[in-house]
């Protein structure tokens, strides 16, 4: 079993900003759970064509980074809607270049071994960022896509079947940053 963080290629694709950099206040108050989810409107966002911010070679994405929130694309939701809607909620946005979507993980496994990981934590004792994860694998279960309860508003984790799913779909603009693997303890132990 493998954990990826999941990420945007922002080096090689797209990404998007709010038409209005004014929303941001009221999308993170939603995000951050200070606003309910109704609350939610399909705000403005266009592609970024800042030269200072993107290349102007840089490609379509279906996975279009927006801040700290998860975009996917029309056409990533139509091919992962399922698993999609089973972990989270797609939050729709507003946009004159493509369909997007804001997705909020609702599913939240408390499946990090914090005694084996690696954790940075602030004064107050809140994690500030897990350097390197250890997952307690009865813990995981079978969800694809799932947040820590540890970090609530923290990265999006992916298992390696959400992975492989993407690349089979041939999705474009997904990074996965491998966090951890289960060690085969039979070929280890003997």
């Amino acid at each position: 079993m493998k954990i990826y963080r999941l990420r945007s290629d922002t080096e090689n694709y797209q990404f998007l900003e709010l038409v209005d950099a004014g929303n941001w206040r009221i999308l993170n108050k939603i995000l951050n759970g200070e606003l309910p989810i109704s609350e939610w409107r399909p705000f403005p966002v266009r592609v970024c064509r800042d030269p200072k911010s993107t290349r102007p070679d840089a490609l379509p994405s279906d996975f279009p980074n927006l801040g700290g929130l998860d975009v996917f694309s029309g056409k990533a939701t139509k091919l992962l809607g399922a698993t999609l809607l089973s972990n989270g909620r797609l939050l729709p946005l507003s946009s004159e270049e493509g369909e997007y979507f804001g997705f909020h993980t609702t599913t939240v496994l408390d499946a990090l071994d914090e005694r084996n990981s690696e954790i940075w934590r602030l004064s107050t004792g809140t994690i500030a960022d897990i350097e390197r994860h250890v997952f307690r694998p009865d813990a995981l279960g079978r969800a694809p896509i799932f947040r820590l309860p540890q970090k609530k508003f923290g990265p999006t984790y992916v298992d390696e079947t959400f992975v492989s799913r993407i690349s089979s779909l041939g999705l474009a603009g997904f990074k996965f940053e491998l966090v951890w693997a289960q060690q085969d303890v039979a070929k280890t132990s003997g």
